[in-house]
């Protein structure tokens, strides 16, 4: 795992050129890819500068790492940051209308496991929607959950579990601004459990990228 330190703009544009290489390297074994994305402002500048690189006709599959229990065309939802930033790709929205299992479903017909991951941590330490000493992220399960009283609203999510992330082949995770700087370094600190810092599962990945902002 490898850690870089920038100006955010600087950051999206390594991180976009990190994840492309990621994906063309990825091409040349599989027919298809798997995309885990977290919602959030924090990545759309990363997804961005990656639409610039992805070709129109591309097998990369986006599903949501989390998603809240709203439609898909809300601006709140987390899809509609990433169908907003990124131009190209098959994307696979949760539509909170239909069950976890069917978009599980969905999820193993392409493999079932995420070939990359795009994560960003809360002020928490929270990553997607599992966060600290909560049920989320004590969670056994190996599928997708739902969350019914997510200490940030709103209250009803779908997530994928800390299973499902720790066997991502690898990915990115970013600390974007000032006020991740306390998450940060209980990222670091190694008497920091997962429970307490969920944005720690990334350290489980072992072909990863961590983007710091410096400031």
């Amino acid at each position: 795992m490898q850690t870089i330190h920038d100006t955010k703009s600087a950051l999206e544009k390594q991180g976009a050129d990190y994840l492309f290489k990621k994906i063309s390297d990825l091409k040349k074994i599989k027919k298809q890819i798997i995309f885990g994305i977290v919602g959030g402002r924090s990545i759309a500048g990363i997804l961005k500068n990656l639409s610039d690189l992805l070709p129109q006709e591309n097998n990369l599959h986006i599903f949501m790492v989390d998603e809240r229990w709203i439609a898909i065309d809300n601006k709140e939802s987390n899809f509609y940051v990433v169908k907003e930033s990124l131009k190209y790709g098959i994307f696979h929205p949760f539509d909170y209308k239909h069950d976890i299992a069917q978009y599980q479903k969905e999820f193993d017909n392409y493999g079932g496991t995420f070939d990359l991951v795009l994560l960003s941590a809360g002020e928490d330490g929270h990553v997607g929607s599992l966060f600290p000493n909560h049920d989320s992220i004590k969670s056994t399960d190996k599928k997708f959950i739902k969350i019914t009283n997510s200490p940030k609203p709103p209250l009803e999510r779908i997530a994928a579990t800390k299973i499902m992330i720790q066997k991502a082949k690898g990915g990115l995770l970013v600390f974007f601004g000032p006020e991740k700087k306390g998450a940060y370094k209980n990222f670091n600190d190694p008497e920091i459990t997962i429970d307490a810092c969920p944005a720690k599962l990334f350290k489980e990945i072992t072909r990863g990228l961590v983007l710091v902002t410096k400031d």
